[in-house]
């Protein structure tokens, strides 16, 4: 156990080191327990403060529409939000190493999806540690100033009068620095686990993100 800790501490210190650790000796539980527990435990911990922004959201959301929002419904969507979190941490996780191994041929890299599959994981896992240490943040900060409205993106740089739903609004908010950190070392990952430079794995890890992001942002609108 001493040394899942390690690696987890050595992402963030040493990550070149510890990805070439991985590599050779690739491990899946613990950072599946990251990817599944690691944003929910901070979302947990602001419960409370969770609740009301939930709430806030509902009645922007629905009341306009003239659906009321009955304890209910809070109960139901508070339910959703938290099973949510962790099911599609493990579904993207899991997603994000199927998409990057086809695309590492593009650069000639060598190895089966087999032989590369679980190191990929097992990197992408404890990459996941800064998103995990980014929502940590968020929710120290909202107990603080008392609000969820916490934001640790490019957003942060946008006019306080620019519409919240607008598409800029969206785009830059996808773009949090603590997820920004994530791809950056699951680039340098794949750059170690595929022998290939690290500008082509960034172009693979954070081309592919970017594509994500745009898409969501578009489709947040135009819905």
């Amino acid at each position: 156990m001493q040394e899942k800790f390690q690696r987890l501490l050595g992402v963030i210190i040493t990550p070149r080191e510890t990805f070439q650790k991985i590599k050779e000796k690739p491990d899946i539980l613990f950072p599946f327990l990251i990817v599944a527990f690691g944003t929910l435990v901070p979302a947990l911990i602001g419960y409370p403060i969770f609740k009301s922004f939930l709430i806030k959201n509902l009645n922007d959301t629905l009341q306009p529409k003239g659906i009321e929002v009955t304890d209910f419904l809070i109960k139901v969507s508070l339910i959703a939000a938290y099973v949510g979190i962790p099911i599609n941490a493990i579904l993207s996780w899991l997603l994000k190493g199927i998409v990057i191994h086809p695309l590492t041929k593009i650069f000639n890299a060598v190895g089966t999806f087999r032989e590369k599959y679980k190191v990929l994981l097992s990197a992408i896992g404890y990459s996941s540690f800064t998103v995990a240490l980014g929502q940590l943040v968020i929710t120290i900060i909202a107990y603080i100033i008392g609000s969820y409205d916490v934001k640790t993106s490019l957003a942060l740089f946008l006019p306080g009068n620019l519409n919240n739903t607008s598409f800029i609004f969206r785009l830059f908010s996808h773009l949090d620095f603590f997820v920004i950190w994530y791809q950056i070392l699951v680039s340098m990952a794949v750059s170690i686990i595929y022998d290939i430079k690290f500008k082509k794995s960034a172009l693979i890890v954070i081309g592919t993100w970017l594509i994500f992001v745009l898409i969501s942002s578009i489709a947040v609108i135009q819905g």
